[in-house]
């Protein structure tokens, strides 16, 4: 009897229920994703020469990571990090290797106990040939951690995370260590390890990291960034000739993410931001950077707005916070969707030293939607969220500038603890409700089947009764089982609305106030447009302007080859770029007679076509 009870549900969410404590306020709870099937999903594609062994000096910073997965020209295949920007605070440059309890498929270590504990991800380099080269070479090798950031921190006894290097006798040697607690969660930091045993250097040198915590989710958090091994070095060379871009672009939108094309052509600018930022960090000496926006239309490939920014003096270790207005940027197109790239290029003097390029992380870009329908949240999850409460609700605030018809509701539930697959739940649209008290405003309601998608992907429920509204309104949801089902919503922790967020257990609309985030739900607004929580995305990122040109086309993407051809195919230009910027492609064509041409652009490995009309 006691086994059964045990092994039962109600057991293993009670269990976790006390488990949480520490992120549960009464009947509300917040806890990182126990699930992330799409890590399994974007595994690097390289095939060839995997087995190469690689040569000083090493340098990641993983900005130019695409997949999710590390890049298995420098690291082992079946490593469990996690490759992003979203649980980075404060990294050195964008994109860094996070360490939890999922695996390389998403999943967790041990998927049977909650609370087991032990080895969780792992991050191996592939060999590199150190042979030639002996402790008096003063090799040494540096990174940048950081503890948490915007995950769950490392709290628990065994939490901890381990450096090794291989010596020849191919034994891992721990060479660094650190553990909780750690205080400042906000910020990396900085080591720099020496190779002073003489048994390291050999043809077939590995370092790794190893993390140790939850194996049950995406627990306890470290990431890893920036990583340098190289000869000739010392313990104070920890200054690099490298600015970079740690932040995407801020939302073209004042209050949203996305929101409806129609709804943003209809507020004469009100709903766009005045002004658009990126913070970009210092890791060399003292400099005066000048700085390139753009905004493109993805879909046209309009040249909307340029800016040709200045800076501030930076220091080293510094960041700096550059701006730029939006004024000039309008949108008069109300028939499709609208899909706007932001992009910031940073222009340092950044060059090749001591065989590291470090351009490569120079410029970065982020896409807005103007779709159908409204987000506060970035489409990314860290965290789920939900209570234990049987007739909760969580509502959504947000306004129309014009009057329109919601006919359809987006909600992300991720697939965690017991399945609530085919369960029931109430989708609410509310006129108004009334903080401090249990009054509200029904204008529609629907009940649905939950049905899982994939990790940060939208179920769109269509309504039965679509409803005209005014002004501002709430999007949200009631649940009717409660105790130990908790059922949980996607919590994007980068984008902070609380303001808007309301919650009610039962008896009292209150201010949803207890973390920064966001609940992921979205109400759509019209018909004939594509389903979906994503823009399209092209296979290459690239944009060509002027267009029609008088001659010199500028190529706005990282490219490595760029080959005009004529209508009949033949080649009529072609010019080869370094593949590490995206402001200053350019191509002239002013010798060419007027007329169409077929521009195809490559980075080596993706392709893209762009039409080019020569009118001199």
């Amino acid at each position: 009897m006691l086994k059964s009870f045990i092994r039962s549900p109600f057991f293993y969410f009670l269990f976790t229920f006390f488990l949480f404590y520490e992120n549960t306020w009464g009947q509300i709870f917040i806890r990182p994703l126990e699930y992330d099937p799409s890590r399994g999903l974007n595994k690097s594609a390289r095939v060839a020469a995997i087995n190469d062994t690689l040569s000083l000096p090493f340098f990641e910073d993983f900005s130019q990571n695409m997949t999710g997965t590390p890049d298995l020209s420098r690291w082992e295949a079946g490593s469990g990090t996690y490759i992003s920007q979203d649980y980075a605070m404060n990294p050195p440059s964008v994109k860094v290797a996070t360490f939890d309890g999922l695996n390389a498929e998403g999943m967790p270590y041990n998927f049977a106990l909650p609370t087991a504990e032990g080895k969780t991800d792992d991050l191996t380099s592939r060999p590199i040939n150190l042979s030639s080269l002996t402790p008096a070479d003063s090799v040494m090798m540096s990174f940048y951690w950081q503890n948490s950031g915007f995950g769950d921190p490392s709290e628990n006894r065994i939490d901890s995370i381990k450096l090794e290097f291989k010596n020849a006798e191919d034994k891992w040697k721990s060479v660094w260590s650190n553990r909780p607690p750690i205080a400042d969660k906000s910020n990396f930091f900085q080591k720099i390890i020496p190779l002073k045993d003489s048994s390291f250097f050999h043809a077939g040198f590995q370092f790794r990291f190893t993390s140790y915590g939850r194996q049950s989710g995406s627990f306890d958090i470290w990431n890893i960034d920036y990583i340098i091994l190289d000869a000739n070095r010392t313990q104070s060379d920890t200054l690099y000739a490298d600015a970079a871009p740690i932040t995407l672009p801020t939302s073209l939108l004042k209050d949203y993410q996305s929101m409806p094309v129609n709804q943003f052509v209809a507020g004469g600018g009100s709903a766009k931001a005045a002004s658009s930022n990126v913070r970009v960090h210092n890791m060399g000496i003292t400099r005066t950077p000048t700085y390139t926006s753009y905004a493109i239309d993805k879909t046209t490939e309009d040249l909307l707005q340029e800016r040709d920014l200045q800076g501030a003096l930076i220091g080293p270790f510094t960041q700096a916070t550059i701006a730029w207005d939006l004024d000039d940027i309008n949108i008069t197109e109300t028939s499709e969707p609208v899909y706007i790239n932001q992009c910031f290029a940073i222009h340092a003097k950044d060059t090749i030293e001591n065989g590291i390029d470090f351009r490569v992380n120079d410029s970065i870009c982020r896409s807005t939607a103007l779709s159908d329908y409204y987000a506060y949240d970035d489409g990314s999850a860290e965290f789920y969220v939900g209570s234990n409460s049987a007739g909760s609700r969580f509502a959504l605030k947000f306004g129309l500038t014009q009057p329109d018809t919601i006919t359809d509701i987006d909600i992300y539930i991720p697939r965690v603890g017991i399945s609530f697959d085919k369960q029931p739940l109430t989708l609410i649209v509310w006129k108004s409700l009334s903080p401090g008290t249990n009054n509200e405003e029904i204008i529609t309601s629907q009940e649905i089947i939950i049905e899982y998608t994939g990790l940060n992907s939208y179920f769109r429920h269509h309504l039965a009764n679509p409803a005209l509204l005014t002004d501002s309104f709430y999007v949200g949801y009631r649940q009717s089982f409660g105790n130990t089902y908790q059922l949980g919503i996607g919590f994007d922790k980068n984008n902070d609305n609380q303001d808007k967020m309301y919650v009610n257990l039962g008896n009292v609309w209150e201010h949803f106030d207890r973390v920064a985030g966001t609940i992921m739900i979205r109400p759509v607004f019209g018909k004939g447009f594509p389903v979906g929580n994503k823009p399209p995305v092209q296979e290459l990122e690239a944009n060509v302007f002027p267009n029609p040109s008088t001659g010199i086309i500028n190529i706005f993407g990282k490219i490595s080859k760029a080959t005009l051809f004529d209508l009949s195919g033949r080649a009529m230009a072609e010019q080869l770029y370094d593949n590490y910027t995206f402001s200053e492609n350019k191509m002239d064509i002013s010798h060419l007679n007027n007329g169409l041409y077929l521009l195809h652009l490559t980075d080596g490995n993706a392709l893209t076509v762009k039409k080019v009309l020569l009118n001199k």
